[in-house]
């Protein structure tokens, strides 16, 4: 990367001996918004462990201890929001800032998250800034350095935005059109940042109409549906919402029975062509 993001300076305590490095746990299945995740971890001085799992999140929590955890709600093997409660019961968040990052929940998951201490929900598209913020405990965001042990209510009212430092730098992100409106809006500036977040997607780009097409034909819409949430994230990162739309609209038809299939194809083939015609020649430079 070019530069560090601004605001996310490691610091010194007053001894003048530099502060020991903070550790995240990102739970997060989806490759590309991983490596912009770790890119800003590196940037804020954080040392980030990626589990790709639920399974993998929990033996993370099992071996060592973090600063943050960062957690997907839709993860190819079960519920985000299930998995934080049975560690919460499990005592393995006690003193830990805990973020939900999700490209959306219901009130009542929203809930239930802060039934069990979760400090923030962060909606994607999520700018490299406020992830930067989250990530630094105790820099940065100076109304998140609560314990993880807030009263329900109180932490209800946090994620749904109604009063604390903690909801004001998550809000709810508006629709951001275009490449420059994304680096300014998304990625603060960071042109190199941007470029390397979509050479990732687009790297992947054939492989998961590959993947989706396989998915369709076996019937397998859960997994199509999971497909769908992580492309609309990162087209909404990367400031195509009328493409992060389709995406958005697959995943709920996936949502849907099985007499949706027929929709599904439909709004699959629509997707793919259309993503084609976005990542062709022209757009891959």
């Amino acid at each position: 990367m070019s530069a560090p993001v601004k605001g996310c300076d490691a610091g010194l305590p007053e001894d003048g001996n530099p502060l020991p490095p903070r550790k995240a746990l990102l739970v997060e299945d989806d490759e590309a918004i991983a490596r912009l995740v770790q890119a800003v971890a590196e940037d804020a001085g954080v040392e980030l462990v990626h589990a790709t799992n639920l399974a993998q999140g929990h033996q993370a929590l099992l071996q060592d201890g973090f600063d943050v955890i960062l957690a997907d709600l839709m993860l190819p093997d079960g519920c985000g929001v299930d998995w934080l409660e049975a560690q919460w019961a499990g005592g393995r968040l006690t003193d830990t800032r805990v973020v939900a990052f999700s490209a959306g929940a219901s009130a009542a998951a929203r809930a239930r998250l802060g039934a069990v201490g979760v400090q923030g929900f962060l909606q994607k598209p999520v700018s490299v800034t406020t992830l930067a913020q989250w990530l630094s405990p105790g820099r940065g965001l100076s109304g998140a350095a609560k314990p993880a042990q807030l009263h329900a209510a109180q932490a209800s009212a946090d994620l749904s935005g109604a009063s604390t430092a903690e909801a004001a730098s998550a809000g709810t992100p508006h629709a951001v059109e275009g490449t420059e409106a994304a680096i300014a809006e998304l990625f603060g500036g960071d042109r190199e940042l941007y470029g390397s977040f979509r050479a990732a997607c687009l790297a992947r780009l054939e492989a998961d109409q590959q993947q989706g097409l396989s998915w369709l034909q076996e019937g397998n819409l859960a997994a199509l549906e999971r497909l769908g949430h992580s492309l609309k994230s990162a087209l909404r990162l990367l400031g195509e919402p009328a493409l992060a739309g389709q995406a958005q609209a697959l995943e709920r038809l996936c949502a849907q029975d099985a007499r949706a299939t027929a929709d599904v194809r439909a709004a699959w083939q629509q997707l793919c062509q259309r993503l084609s015609t976005w990542a062709g020649p022209g757009r891959a430079a």
